[in-house]
């Protein structure tokens, strides 16, 4: 019992031990280098480049489709009820597959320009601007014609593959040895009826010829589907087994490895190329071209490392041109982020954001030999608030310009007093509590470990030139939050309303004169009324009395002559007529 009770005390014992460790930076340069681990830098491409040419798709289905027409005289009345169905589902899939290729033919302008000889390059897309496109538009002119598998142009660095870029023709081959085996059938076909051989033998070689065309179909329907998937890839950037499988990744390698040697080659597991290979596509006229770029290494090991800025017992810093360095005996470069990461490297590129340095460099040096020279110049800074950097889940950088009370918790809690630059390091569950930030370990992931420089003499004021002291003021974004919370809760403000003394200055006096305006043309129109009415009234009146006279006019005396003579009757004469109202005579 007693050993099983040994042996569980001390695999106990070191995790009740655990402790949480801090070690000062006050004497130190004013920087802290956290090496992350080993690290490639690529100097350039070499790309591979491969054509497909749209077409010799074009010419495969316009085969398949003469060979339709030619088998479909071949059906009389006992074959067409039998292959008729199948004959009619070949055409309408191959309807679908000419204009499925038809999507493939870019005509559109869009970043269509032309180069040096007259071709128009359009649609570039993936890892490609046109100035790569031109000059692989150029290479593919001057190497296409070359009698070997595989030409490379070294001071370009770009190889045609001519065995990739004639896969796509294989299927065209393919289709030419169909179409041999077809015509053979064909002339069977007619020798069996010259012979008047049974019906089974032509049945059997009308299903051969239709076998052999649905082949054909399929196969470049396929073809068709890997170049959907291709572009798809190269629009999004990435490599995929898909559209680049492992033998072709290998082929790659042996071509570079030969080109280069094989310490320009990174050392990878197969299928991580796939994350290193760059990709992009271009159209020149009715052709599309695919380019791989595979990456080329420098022929050294460096050593990256993360540069954390910490101030010493001097408030004095060393600040790198970019937060993380590559470095080995004899170069080194500043980076501006983090490279990608493989199983086995740090992988970089040398482009625009990594700096060469020419010796001697003060962050270089003191590394490498752990002096510090002249060449360092210090900044005096001044911080207000507590700061901390992780380097990963188990090491941080903090600082405490004033004495600060930190929370300390792992086996045990415990509470200290802090001030200055400290290297923190935290076991597993364990973390540091203060009343502006808590750190803590949670997923314990390690990233690397620290180099810790050496420590500077305390009356040392003669090595270092310094510059004016900067002041580094933190945004307090607690303060800000609670700012914000407060004036979210805050009951709305009712402001009084001014009365709008507009309206008493512009729309009534508008309306005012609207108003008298209008009286006024009435008025107006109401005299001319009047004065029109007065000037008719005495006409009228002299009318009448005109009217009375000539209806009421007495007519003179009449003499009889005569005894037997009839006497006349009364009559009424209107004035400016001529008829009578009696039976007797009037005179004119």
């Amino acid at each position: 019992m007693w050993p099983f009770l040994m042996l569980h005390l001390l695999l106990l014992n070191p995790v009740l031990m655990q402790e949480i460790r801090l070690e000062s930076l006050n004497d130190g340069p004013g920087i802290l280098p956290f090496k992350l681990g080993s690290a490639k830098v690529i100097s350039h491409y070499h790309s591979f480049i491969q054509y497909i040419d749209l077409h010799d798709l074009s010419d495969s289905i316009q085969s398949i489709d003469n060979q339709l027409r030619n088998f479909s005289p071949e059906l009389h009345t006992k074959t067409r009820s039998l292959f008729e169905p199948h004959v009619t589902y070949l055409e309408t899939k191959l309807h679908n597959i000419l204009q499925q290729l038809k999507t493939f033919e870019s005509d559109r302008a869009k970043r269509g320009l032309v180069d040096g000889f007259g071709s128009v390059i359009k649609s570039i897309t993936g890892n490609l601007d046109y100035t790569d496109a031109q000059r692989y538009n150029q290479a593919i002119k001057l190497l296409q014609d070359n009698e070997n598998k595989i030409v490379t142009e070294l001071n370009s660095h770009i190889t045609l593959s001519k065995d990739w870029s004639e896969h796509y023709s294989k299927i065209i081959d393919s289709i030419v040895k169909n179409q041999g085996q077809l015509e053979t059938l064909f002339r069977k076909i007619n020798d069996s009826i010259a012979s008047r051989d049974d019906d089974l033998i032509k049945y059997a070689h009308l299903g051969q010829i239709l076998l052999i065309l649905g082949d054909n179909v399929d196969s470049v329907s396929h073809e068709l589907y890997k170049l959907e998937n291709v572009m798809s890839f190269i629009r999004t950037s990435t490599v995929h087994h898909g559209i680049l499988n492992l033998d072709s990744v290998h082929v790659m390698i042996d071509n570079v490895t030969n080109l280069y040697g094989r310490e320009r080659v990174i050392d990878l597991e197969s299928r991580e190329y796939f994350n290193i290979i760059r990709i992009g596509s271009y159209y020149v006229g009715n052709r599309i071209v695919i380019v791989y770029k595979f990456p080329i290494i420098l022929p050294f090991t460096y050593d990256m490392y993360k540069l954390s800025i910490v101030p010493n017992r001097n408030n004095e810093v060393l600040i790198p041109p970019h937060p993380f360095l590559v470095l080995n005996k004899k170069d080194f470069k500043y980076i501006e982020a983090e490279c990608p990461k493989s199983s086995n490297w740090y992988i970089c590129e040398n482009k625009h954001n990594l700096q060469g340095q020419l010796p001697p460099d003060c962050i270089q040096e003191l590394i490498t030999t752990q002096k510090k020279s002249s060449t360092c110049t210090s900044v005096t800074v001044a911080l207000t608030t507590s700061a901390y950097e992780k380097l990963d889940d188990k090491h941080y950088s903090v600082s405490f310009p004033i004495p600060t009370k930190a929370h300390i918790s792992c086996s045990q809690d415990s509470y200290r007093i802090l001030q200055g630059s400290y290297l923190v390091i935290l076991p597993h569950t364990c973390y540091l509590e203060t009343s502006q930030f808590t750190i803590t370990n949670i997923n314990d992931r390690l990233k690397g470990q620290v180099l810790k420089l050496m420590d500077i003499p305390k009356d040392d004021t003669t090595i270092t030139s310094t510059v004016p002291k900067a002041n580094l003021n933190s945004i307090n974004l607690d303060q800000l939050h609670e700012i914000n919370t407060k004036i979210s809760l805050q009951s709305p403000l009712h402001l009084e309303e001014e009365t709008d003394y507009t309206l008493y200055h512009t729309t009534i006096p508008l309306y005012a004169i609207i108003l008298s305006a209008g009286a006024l043309i009435i008025g107006l129109i109401y005299r001319h009324y009047r004065m029109k009415r007065a000037s008719r009234i005495p006409e009228t009146s002299d009318e009448n009395n005109l009217g009375r006279q000539a209806i009421y006019s007495v007519p003179e005396t009449t003499k009889r002559i005569g005894t037997n003579q009839l006497p006349a009757q009364f009559t009424t004469n209107v004035f400016h007529t001529r008829c009578s109202t009696g039976g007797g005579v009037t005179e004119p």
